[in-house]
């Protein structure tokens, strides 16, 4: 070891102190801070899950919704969670042209299948909904796709009561219930069922989802009527329909029977162009008026309807209406038609109705023609005319009762902006119709009716309106009438007024009242006056007095409310008055009393030294003994 000499003034160099030894590492607090994260969005996700399924969390959602529209939609009665089942009570959808109602939504469904299945409702019930028209809305154009963002599908979808009403009425369908799906690829309704008063309606459908969304569809129709009926119902009748196509050029066909009747149609359709009707053939077989309906008259009637309407909007067709059957007059329960033919020309802006042919057997011809015009093929009917003539009309071919005739004269119909004008004169010896009558504004007027035979005349005038109470105001008057010129009726003498007032809706009621001035009526002088008050369930301030003869009826009273009283007498001092086949004299009385459904009637008789007829009681010409000569 050697000495060092330092410097003067250095300080002597310090031992130097060695490193401490190496500490142990720090604790790892990353993975209970990420368990603790993990706990955190856990209790984050389970209160927004429990938040989310509050009910009162629907309720604010759907408020939400609704002040966003505007005031377009109005909710109320909401409960339940977004989670599963959900109801609202009441909804209210406002558009410019509709309102759509609905009450008792129901919904079930599960949020969690969306990323498996898509939107998946389980169950759609809706108590009834009702879709107000508010007037004409605009023509929608052809949409650019009908495919859903998302897969979406309603398993069980149920529809109390569907209410379709506009101005001119309301329809509707029960009991509706089907299945829908749809995604990328289109929609597919199935199962579809519910009941029309047209009978029971099923079907199923399917639409692509993109341009020029080809379809294919099919639906049936059956009728049912009630078992047992009071009075004639409609027979039992099912429809069959197909469509086909897409939704630029459609297609369908429908066969249907209802007894014997057979209809056979086929109509091709461009549902978004503003002409829609492309072209139409439609025939029936075997039509029977009577099995439709017992009270009408009996024919077998075929119809063959074709029409075309071209991409020039050029229109051609024919109709022909032919009874295969008998005609003949109606009182034989016959239908006074053999055949009716028309042929349709021109365009849509100017159609012609020609080549009109109308045979009524045995009761003559009406020939004629007509023109429709129009501002545009998609516009209403800007004038018209129509026109028919006759020759030689029979009144006996119509009905058995009346004379032989040979009536000529033309029956017209015009129309234009202002309104409809129908006019009649017709014409022969000794008889005469001039009729007048116009439409505007739903309101009906007869401004002349004249029915001339003979020397005696019947006139009529008179309004009603079509929309509204629909009320209506007549009155007529006859002058020396003799119904006996027409037919094989009474002779009479005829001078009397009538007036009568009321309205049809919503419940139909009636004043009226009437004056005979001195008349005839099978050769016994005739006068009377009365007035009464009437509705479908109450008749009241009935007050008339009928005489033929020095025979009398006298009515006072009301009758249809608790405690009204209907009185009647008859004084018949003259019976053969009425008819030869009755002699003698009677006089009775009597109240009615009760409602419509159940009325109640007591009264007194006393017939001195009377005849009557015996039914069906018919003199022989040839007898070969007296008891024989009559039965």
């Amino acid at each position: 070891m050697s000495d060092t000499t330092l410097p003067a003034g250095a300080a002597p160099a310090t031992p130097s102190t060695p490193p401490p030894p190496p500490s142990a590492p720090a604790p790892r607090r990353w993975l209970r801070r990420l368990l603790l994260a993990l706990a955190a969005l856990v209790l984050l996700l389970a209160g927004a899950v429990w938040l989310l399924g509050r009910e009162s969390t629907l309720q604010q959602l759907v408020q939400r919704l609704s002040n966003a529209s505007g005031g377009q939609i109005t909710v109320t009665g909401v409960s339940g969670s977004l989670y599963h089942r959900m109801h609202i009570g009441h909804l209210v959808y406002r558009s410019p042209d509709s309102v759509v109602t609905a009450d008792g939504i129901d919904i079930n469904w599960s949020p969690l299948q969306y990323f498996s299945a898509g939107l998946a409702i389980s169950e759609l019930h809706v108590a009834s909904l009702r879709v107000d028209s508010l007037g004409p809305s605009k023509p929608t154009p052809m949409p650019t796709t009908l495919a859903p963002p998302f897969r979406l599908s309603v398993g069980d979808a149920r529809l109390g009561r569907l209410t379709l009403a506009s101005k001119s009425g309301s329809d509707e369908i029960r009991d509706l219930r089907f299945k829908l799906a749809g995604d990328k690829d289109g929609w597919h309704l199935e199962d579809a069922t519910a009941s029309t008063a047209f009978g029971q309606l099923r079907a199923e459908f399917t639409i692509a989802g993109q341009r020029p969304f080809a379809l294919s569809g099919k639906a049936s129709l059956a009728y049912t009527p009630a078992v047992p009926a009071a009075k004639p119902v409609l027979p039992a009748a099912t429809v069959a329909l197909t469509a086909g196509g897409n939704l630029e050029l459609l297609k369908l066909s429908a066969k249907g029977a209802a007894g014997k009747a057979t209809l056979d149609a086929t109509l091709t359709l461009a549902p978004f162009d503003p002409i829609i009707l492309r072209s139409a053939d439609i025939q029936g077989r075997h039509i029977d008026p009577a099995g439709f309906d017992g009270a009408m008259p009996q024919a077998d009637l075929s119809l063959q309807l074709q029409a075309t309407i071209t991409a020039k909007q050029a229109i051609s067709g024919q109709l022909a209406l032919r009874n295969e059957g008998k005609a003949g007059p109606i009182d034989l329960h016959l239908l006074p038609l053999q055949a009716l033919q028309a042929r349709l020309g021109g365009t849509l802006t100017a159609t012609s109705i020609d080549a009109v042919s109308i045979d009524l057997g045995a009761a003559g011809q009406f020939k004629g023609a007509g023109h429709i015009a129009r501002a545009a093929p998609d516009a209403g009917i800007a004038t018209a005319d129509f026109a028919l003539r006759t020759e030689r009309l029979n009144l006996h071919g119509l009905h058995g009762s009346l004379h032989n005739s040979a009536i000529a004269g033309d029956i017209k119909l015009a129309s234009d902006a202002k309104g409809q004008t129908l006019t009649a004169a017709l014409a022969d010896a000794g008889l005469r119709l001039d009729l007048r009558a116009t439409l505007a504004d739903a309101l009906l007027q007869i401004e002349q009716a004249r029915l001339q035979a003979k020397k005696g005349s019947i006139n009529l005038t008179g309004q009603a309106s079509l929309k509204d109470a629909q009320a209506f105001k007549a009155s007529a008057s006859a002058l020396h009438f003799d119904p006996a010129a027409f037919g094989n009726y009474p002779s009479a003498d005829l001078n009397a007024e009538l007036r009568a007032s009321g309205k049809l809706a919503p419940a139909w009621q009636l004043a009226a009242d009437f004056i005979l001035q001195p008349s005839k009526l099978l050769g016994q002088p005739l006068s009377g006056k009365g007035k009464l008050n009437a509705d479908a369930r109450h008749v009241s301030g009935v007050e008339a007095r009928l005489a033929l003869g020095q025979n009398t009826v006298e009515l006072g009273g009301s009758f249809g409310a608790p405690g009204e009283q209907l009185r009647w007498k008859v004084d018949a001092r003259q019976l053969s008055a009425a008819s030869s086949d009755l002699l003698g004299a009677l006089s009775a009385s009597g109240v009615v009393s009760g409602s419509m459904e159940a009325p109640r009637s007591t009264f007194e008789a006393d017939a001195k030294a009377s005849a009557w007829p015996r039914p069906n009681t018919r003199c022989r010409t040839a007898c070969c003994t007296p008891a024989a000569a009559c039965s």
